[in-house]
């Protein structure tokens, strides 16, 4: 995944259902990839979890046991970035 975005993978890009690069990980559980992706600028704002919900209340109800997994990490940036977009 990382090198795909050094080289320039579009982060904006959406498919043709509108769902953007963090969907995948969302409903896969895999929380680095979604970090690296969030902290990349990818688009979540509009997106949806699994069954419709708003992407943070998704993650916020997941559990795991493994505490260094990186959802944590993960909505933690969320978070911070209450319209959706990178932070400079």
């Amino acid at each position: 995944m990382e090198m795909l975005i050094a080289r320039g993978a579009d982060l904006q890009t959406r498919d043709s259902q509108g769902r953007s690069a963090v969907v995948l990980p969302v409903t896969t559980g895999n929380w680095k990839v979604l970090r690296l992706l969030l902290e990349r600028g990818a688009p979540w704002r509009d997106q949806k979890g699994p069954g419709g919900v708003p992407l943070v209340d998704y993650v916020e109800g997941q559990t795991s046991s493994d505490p260094d997994d990186g959802r944590l990490a993960v909505l933690a940036i969320l978070r911070a970035q209450p319209t959706g977009q990178r932070t400079p």
